[in-house]
């Protein structure tokens, strides 16, 4: 998933903007985003998942006008039991 660095997804604390990269907040909610779209293939209907564990790891800062891309590695897809 490509995502354009704006303003909004600078690193901000309490509604102020620390620096003009790409924030780690910004980035675990991509990654979300990027492994829902990994998951729902192996969802049944009516089903959901639940995020047990992420690790995430930025490469190098980017600026805000700049280009990430966020990747997800589906690592196991076993089914489990309600």
């Amino acid at each position: 998933m490509t995502v354009e660095v704006t303003p909004d997804l600078a690193a901000r604390f309490d509604d102020e903007e620390v620096h003009a990269v790409y924030g780690t907040a910004s980035l675990v909610l991509h990654t979300e985003q990027v492994s829902r779209r990994l998951l729902r293939p192996h969802l049944g209907p009516r089903q959901e998942g639940v995020g047990a564990e992420l690790w995430v790891r930025q490469e190098a800062p980017v600026a805000v006008g700049g280009q990430v891309e966020v990747v997800a590695t589906v690592t196991d897809a076993t089914p489990r039991r309600a």
